[in-house]
């Protein structure tokens, strides 16, 4: 095997070890008892839209998930009083969603208990290790944009 089929290879085997390791279902538990992964994401999503409401339809191709997944994620997160659910005025077969001012805070929670957390982990670190980490994070990073791309939509 050519060393690029073994980098390939090596990469696709860590990558799922990694977000295995990267659950945070007890830090999101801690912050708002009972929200689940997916429902973080859909709020994560909305967060990063900043105050432009989005179509439910643009939340299903985020995610990759069928619109009726996305459709029971989004009762539940309205009826917790974390987004709000409205129709376009241009086209009222349109559904609009946008955090809640309630929605907004939760996931602030969420990125400074996450952040504290890695803050806490990264200050046992050489100096050197951290700003390594803190490169190695920002390629996979863009390593993930690339291959999202790739996916078939």
């Amino acid at each position: 095997m050519d060393e690029l089929k073994q980098q390939a290879k090596y990469i696709s085997e860590f990558l799922p070890k990694i977000t295995r390791n990267l659950r945070i279902a007890p830090l999101i538990d801690e912050v708002k008892p009972g929200l689940t992964t997916s429902q973080l994401m859909v709020l994560l999503i909305l967060k990063e839209a900043k105050d432009t409401a989005l179509p439910v339809g643009k939340l299903t191709q985020e995610l990759a998930v069928s619109f009726p997944s996305v459709s029971g994620i989004v009762d539940r997160l309205h009826k917790e009083k974390l987004i709000k659910r409205f129709y376009s005025k241009q086209d009222r077969r349109l559904v609009l969603l946008k955090l809640t001012t309630t929605g907004s805070e939760i996931v602030e929670k969420l990125i400074n208990a996450f952040e504290e957390l890695i803050y806490a982990v990264l200050k046992e670190m050489p100096i050197s290790e951290q700003k390594s980490i803190s490169k190695a994070i920002e390629n996979v990073f863009t390593f993930s944009t690339i291959l999202s791309k790739s996916f078939p939509q």
